[in-house]
């Protein structure tokens, strides 16, 4: 007899913390959000025996459910095209002209944002907390995408010129300069279960200043990276004041340094099929049984 299928469930987001949580989180705590959306954490509950196993991209998503009941889950983290970037594709030359384009001397810090434009990246609080950073010391901001919110974002940043946005960089050798030749990538989400803009940041030797939640706070460390309480404004003025202050040349090398183990897509699909044969083997052994 042949091996049986194994029916897996693959989550790869948490739909309370994205929605709910951010659109009520002004009025109501965490707990009572979770508990208004029980009744979505039932029916996965409800759904789970139906499959062999519950597959998770992120350790923070699996504790995210491990915490509603809901798992066990199994994390196969995602990885990135590794080979695409690099910290040897940094331009000073580029660098220089994205920070006179924001008005500022090459002594200034050249901070990145790339993502989609929508509530749930919180872009709005990076922009207010580099625009309070900026009050204080020399900092840009280049914030690279488009989406439903990019008219008000626009507005927010109105005739501030250290924030420049541009639309997003389609040609990947290009990105991959990009991300080389800034001095931080900052992000707002809590929500991303998988950092994959800070892995690829960080593949180019690009240091991190992200919330203390989610998937991009997995893949901060703090030699190359400052953290934040998620969803506060300050917090994260306070952490761009702080990367500010740290040694340039120290921090830049220490990212240099974690780029060449950031996990790759090859990685991922490597150990999900590994997880996939082992579960059909299992499978396979409790019919023969």
């Amino acid at each position: 007899m042949g091996r049986r299928r194994a029916k897996v469930f693959f989550l790869h987001s948490d739909p309370v913390v994205s929605y709910p949580q951010r659109w009520f989180g002004r009025i109501a705590s965490r707990e009572k959000i979770d508990a208004a959306f029980e009744w979505f954490n039932r029916y996965l509950r409800r759904a789970m025996p139906l499959f062999d196993s519950l597959v998770v991209c992120g350790d923070s998503l699996g504790k995210r459910l491990s915490d509603r009941h809901i798992g066990p889950a199994h994390c196969v983290a995602l990885g990135i095209d590794r080979a695409a970037f690099s910290p040897t594709l940094r331009d000073a030359s580029l660098r220089a002209d994205l920070l006179a384009q924001c008005d500022l001397p090459e002594s200034a810090t050249l901070l990145l944002g790339i993502g989609r434009h929508h509530g749930e990246k919180r872009w709005d609080m990076v922009i207010d907390a580099v625009q309070a950073a900026a009050a204080r010391e020399p900092v840009g901001l280049i914030l690279i995408g488009k989406g439903p919110a990019s008219a008000a974002l626009r507005k927010q940043v109105g005739g501030n010129p250290h924030i420049r946005m541009f639309q997003p960089i389609y040609d990947r050798p290009q990105l991959a300069t990009l991300m080389a030749s800034c001095d931080a990538l900052i992000h707002g989400c809590e929500g991303e279960t998988f950092g994959l803009v800070a892995s690829e940041a960080l593949a180019s030797g690009l240091p991190l200043i992200v919330p203390d939640e989610g998937g991009c706070a997995e893949i901060a460390r703090p030699e190359f990276a400052e953290t934040y309480a998620a969803r506060d404004a300050a917090a994260a003025t306070q952490a761009i004041a702080r990367f500010c202050a740290r040694d340039r040349a120290a921090i830049r090398q220490a990212a240099r340094r974690a780029a060449i183990a950031v996990r790759s897509d090859r990685d991922h699909v490597a150990d999900l099929l590994r997880h996939y044969d082992a579960l059909i083997t299992a499978r396979s052994s409790r019919v023969a049984a």
